[in-house]
């Protein structure tokens, strides 16, 4: 897509709507208690975005990745400085982005099912090395708490979690796999079912 044509009047409004609607379902994130501690929240704000990147390719998919967070942000604030927010705009980029350049590089349901596989599986190491070496230790630090706050909320619900490679490895990753797989699913059903009709739009 052309910068005049992905700047086109129909297209904006296409993000904005889609950006809007991301951003109330980013509002309803709730946790998976049986998986993970409840500062892991669940939410179903990425399939939007995937279906900006099918309609008008991976551009667009990050705008209305971050144009949701932003919105989100100026309705509700941040109690972590900015740091969650730009943790879930690269997490969301990760998974949404593998799905969208192979389907957008070869529309069918065998490269939406391999780019959502590939999404997932990114957005899984992202979520591991980002939660070790980063975030964990970031919050510890932003809320004055010691790391093993966040293990024994992880050990909570499986005695497993002893250190935080167990929490990242029995808790991190599983929720991660299911949040990705639940989103690319749905996302992919409901292009694959009313993708046409968006594009008339």
């Amino acid at each position: 897509m052309t910068r005049s044509r992905f700047f086109a009047t129909k297209n904006l409004v296409r993000l904005a709507l889609l950006a809007s609607i991301a951003s109330v379902l980013m509002y309803f994130e709730f946790p998976i208690p049986f998986l993970a501690p409840d500062f892991y929240r669940m939410d179903f704000s990425e399939v939007p975005v995937l279906i900006a990147g099918f309609m008008m390719g991976p551009l667009a998919a990050v705008v209305v990745e971050l144009m949701k967070i932003l919105i989100i942000f100026f309705i509700k604030g941040s109690y972590t400085a900015g740091v969650g927010e730009l943790a879930n705009f690269m997490m969301g980029c990760v998974l949404v982005l593998p799905p969208v350049l192979f389907v957008r590089h070869k529309p069918s349901k065998r490269m939406l099912v391999v780019g959502s596989t590939v999404g997932v599986l990114a957005l899984m190491l992202a979520a591991a090395v980002l939660n070790y070496f980063l975030l964990i230790p970031l919050y510890a630090t932003l809320f004055n708490v010691p790391i093993e706050v966040y293990v024994n909320a992880g050990h909570a619900l499986n005695a497993h979690v002893v250190d935080l490679k167990a929490l990242i490895v029995l808790c991190v990753l599983p929720f991660n796999f299911i949040k990705g797989s639940l989103v690319t699913l749905l996302s992919g059903a409901l292009f694959l079912r009313i993708g046409n009709q968006l594009n008339r739009y």
